[in-house]
């Protein structure tokens, strides 16, 4: 299946979306049919809640956005399929296939 990099966009950074992700700023890669589903894996699997509601302001992800992320085909990485990766390339820290969203902010170390 490809693989595809999604990175945060510079001039989207300040944007209140960032707060429904766990993962800021950092490149991800994740497997997917196309860039519209690799966009939907990621936002599935990072995002955010406390309390039982998002983090954000709306419930949109910034890594649906194309204003906020970018999104390529990257042929460069292996990534399993349901697994996201950081740009560290250490082992992956989120599923993409979670039925509930993360209620933990990570603590910027990958486990």
């Amino acid at each position: 299946m490809p693989v595809y990099r999604l990175t945060p966009l510079k001039r989207g950074l300040r944007s209140p979306l960032w707060k429904a992700s766990s993962m800021v700023p950092r490149c991800l890669w994740v497997s997917a049919e196309d860039e519209r589903a690799a966009r939907e894996a990621v936002a599935r699997g990072t995002r955010c809640t406390e309390g039982g509601n998002l983090c954000g302001t709306e419930d949109r992800s910034p890594w649906t956005d194309s204003v906020l992320s970018s999104c390529e085909y990257d042929e460069s990485k292996f990534v399993p399929n349901g697994i996201i990766r950081v740009r560290s390339g250490r082992r992956p820290w989120a599923r993409t296939d979670r039925t509930r969203p993360d209620t933990r902010r990570p603590s910027g170390a990958v486990p």
